[in-house]
């Protein structure tokens, strides 16, 4: 079982504008990756303190049964919106964690996490925000590079003047 969530429906804000952008709440982000032996990890849009927040697992998975080894919600405390999120894990069990930030006071940029440290980084600062639509992305990806099993790569939006065209970021990164 997973510990208790809720799910969020309001929408993220940017700043600069009153429009709010989707942030799939509820839907598994990206697709789940495997890892041998035996490892899978997800992530969904959660609630936290009133913000949208990207919540994540690493399943332990073999024939017989599927179990939670690590789940939590990203916090909220600093209202910084963290949604539209991917990730992954390297050959020593690092995972890393990319997805979106924004609130009323930062336009939407670009962060990635190390999730067993705890550490968080902005990778590229959004300059703008989305005019028109209300739906974000679903363009993150993280991905392990298959040369070296430690570096990875991650891919997402941002904008980098306010309109309706946005612009990709790639990053890629070891632990």
């Amino acid at each position: 079982s997973v510990s208790a969530y809720s799910i969020v429906s309001t929408g993220v804000p940017q700043k600069g504008t009153t429009k709010r952008l989707d942030s799939l709440y509820g839907r598994p982000m990206y697709s789940a990756t495997y890892r041998e032996p035996g490892k899978a990890y997800l992530c969904h849009v959660a609630e936290a303190n009133s913000c949208s927040s990207t919540r994540y697992y690493e399943l332990n998975v073999s024939t017989t049964s599927l179990t939670i080894a690590r789940q939590a919600t990203l916090s909220c405390a600093d209202t910084l919106h963290r949604w539209m999120a991917s990730i992954c894990a390297d050959k020593n069990g690092d995972i890393a964690l990319g997805y979106s930030v924004s609130s009323s006071a930062k336009y939407p940029s670009i962060y990635v996490r190390d999730v067993i440290a705890g550490t968080e980084s902005e990778v590229k600062a959004g300059t703008g925000y989305q005019k028109t639509y209300t739906r974000w992305g679903d363009y993150s990806m993280m991905d392990i590079d298959a040369a070296d099993d430690e570096t990875f790569w991650y891919t997402n939006e941002y904008y980098a003047v306010s309109g309706t065209n946005w612009q990709t970021w790639i990053a890629h990164f070891k632990i």
